[in-house]
Formats: C-alpha cells, sequence, structure tokens
C-alpha cells in the first residue's frame, strides 16, 4: 500500500504557467468549410473548363435529349462567366484558409453572382436548391467571421 502511495507523490503535475498555450489557428469547423468548398468549386471549375473548351458539342448533345434543349442556350459566354466566379469562389476559399476576411467577401459575392448568370444569360432560369445552398454555405461562412482578420 506504502508504494502505491510513494508513486502517486512521484507522478508529475503541470501548473497552469507551465502548460502550453493553445495556438490559436483555424477552427476545425471552418477547415471542413474550405474543404468541401476546395472540391465543389474546384471540380466546378474544371467541368467548367471541359464545357468552355467543348461548349458546341455540349450544346449539340444536350439539345438532342429531351427536355434538356434549354441548356443548349448558355453556350461559351455562360461557361466563361460561371469559370470566372468558380475560381473567384476557390480562391476565397484559399483566403479563408489563410483567415484573410476578404476571403469570405468574394467568396459570398462570387456565389451570389452565379445565381443568376443563369437568369440573365437563360431568360428566367433560376435555381432554388443552389440558392439554398449558397445561403447555407455563406451563413456557416458568417459563424467564423470572428477568427478572421
Amino acid at each position: 500500500m506504502e508504494e502505491k502511495n510513494e508513486n502517486m507523490a512521484e507522478a508529475p503535475t503541470a501548473d497552469a504557467s507551465e502548460q502550453k498555450p493553445q495556438q490559436e489557428g483555424r477552427p476545425t469547423f471552418l477547415t471542413v468549410l474550405c474543404i468541401l468548398t476546395f472540391i465543389g468549386s474546384g471540380l466546378s471549375a474544371l467541368f467548367l473548363l471541359i464545357g468552355l473548351v467543348a461548349a458546341g458539342a455540349i450544346s449539340e448533345t444536350l439539345s438532342s435529349i429531351p427536355g434538356m434543349g434549354d441548356i443548349g442556350e448558355f453556350g461559351t459566354g455562360y461557361f466563361l462567366i460561371v469559370l470566372v466566379l468558380a475560381l473567384a469562389s476557390l480562391y476565397g476559399a484559399i483566403m479563408m484558409w489563410k483567415l484573410k476576411k476578404m476571403g469570405f467577401y468574394l467568396y459570398s459575392g462570387a456565389n451570389v453572382i452565379v445565381l443568376f448568370v443563369p437568369m440573365v444569360i437563360a431568360a428566367g432560369k433560376f435555381s432554388i436548391f443552389a440558392l439554398v445552398i449558397t445561403a447555407l454555405f455563406i451563413f456557416l461562412y458568417a459563424l467564423n467571421l470572428k477568427h478572421l482578420k
């Protein structure tokens, strides 16, 4: 019994002054959001680049599918505009990854604008699903504004 007491007495104790201060870094929640944005915006940019290169063939193919004829109206202008906005969104996420507040504004602006591009180019097309996802991500990023400088 005395051995246990001696071992307990020898156990090192940590003072509050000896503990290492917790490093301030990127919160896990912000990291997850950024990674999801890297994947989403990165894939969008890649597919839009492919769409830009092959816009003519894609338009012809989609026009031949019943119910998909409207997509052929978009053309290369649509792919180019949305590609630039996807890259801006990606760059905004990279800035937020580096804890820069300007990235939030760039990301938010690019994603709000991209919602309205189909309305302008395709005369009234609008996606409620895209609106919900965009609003959700902007709201979730806004919760992390206090960590951005």
